[in-house]
Formats: structure tokens, C-alpha cells, sequence
């Protein structure tokens, strides 16, 4: 067995599937879990990390998958379907998937939402990856920069629509 270091700035694009993850070789199903977490904290962990090997992936509308490139729904659809948790195909319906939640109780694993005025339409999803004292991060599929990841509190064109979040995977 060859063990090979690279640093992680070596590379620019993700890996073309997701069983292309670098530390397992098992399918994208069977992620190794930590075992001193509950079953759902594994379960938000393990999709986040799934997530961050999408950085850099282009943005394509409509998109659903690795292979096509993604749109937000399509993306966070992907990550949620990889471990059998099923959301709706757009985000203005993904905001009825799961459970409401405030925005001052989010954890990692929560999706946020995006309207371009109060009230208004829902128009963009992200995944809460952390949540610290600069802020909300997220990873999300942008039509502009592909998948990114965002320090959404902290951005002017992200902070202002916040609009909603929800817990799809449940306590």
C-alpha cells in the first residue's frame, strides 16, 4: 500500500465522482463514521465533507450531478441523495423540505436559503458547513463561481437575502 501526501492547493477542480473521495475507497454510502458522534451528526459530517470535494466544480443550470456539473438544488439534492436523504428538485421547494428552524439555531448539515427581497421568491440554497464567530459559512453552487464556499454573514450580496433555513436531517 502506497501512502502519498499532496497538499491540498495542489488542486483546483474536484474529482469527477464522488467515489473519487481521496481517504476511502468504498462507495460514497459507506463513508467511515466517527463513533463518538450521535447517528445524526455523523450523518451532517459526513455530507459536508462529501461537499468540499465539489470545490471548484462549474456551475451548470439544471445541473444534478458530478458528471453534468451542478446548480444549487441539483447540489445540495446530490449530497443529501448520496445518503438517502431525499429533498425536492428546486430550492423554492426545498424550503418546504424538513423542518423550519431559526437562523440563530443552525448547525452544520442545515440548508439555508435565498429570496432577492423579503418574502419574495426563493431563489438560491446552500449547506451550512460551520457556524462560528465570524459567522455562517456554507458551500454552494453559484452560477457566477461553480461551487464555493462562503462566509455568508460576512458577504453583501449573501447577507441581505438570507431568507429562511431548515433541518432536513433531523436531531
Amino acid at each position: 500500500m502506497w501512502i502519498v501526501f499532496v497538499s491540498c492547493s495542489a488542486f483546483r477542480e474536484a474529482p469527477n465522482t464522488a467515489t473519487s473521495h481521496p481517504s476511502t475507497n468504498t462507495s460514497i454510502n459507506t463513508w467511515p463514521l466517527k463513533s463518538s458522534l450521535s447517528s445524526k451528526e455523523e450523518l451532517r459530517l459526513n455530507i459536508i465533507e462529501l461537499s468540499k470535494h465539489f470545490l471548484g466544480r462549474k456551475y451548470r443550470s439544471g445541473g444534478k450531478s458530478p458528471q453534468t456539473g451542478f446548480d444549487c438544488s441539483g447540489f445540495t439534492g446530490y449530497l443529501f441523495g448520496t445518503h438517502n436523504v431525499n429533498l425536492s428538485a428546486s430550492s423554492s421547494s426545498q424550503i418546504f423540505d424538513g423542518n423550519s428552524k431559526s437562523i440563530n439555531d443552525l448547525e452544520p448539515g442545515d440548508l439555508v436559503f435565498f429570496a432577492r427581497s423579503p418574502g419574495g421568491r426563493i431563489f438560491h440554497v446552500a449547506l451550512v458547513t460551520n457556524i462560528d464567530n465570524s459567522g455562517i459559512h456554507v458551500i454552494h453552487s453559484t452560477n457566477t463561481n461553480g461551487v464555493i464556499e462562503t462566509n455568508i454573514s460576512k458577504d453583501a450580496y449573501w447577507a441581505p437575502k438570507l431568507a429562511g433555513a431548515r433541518d432536513v436531517i433531523g436531531n
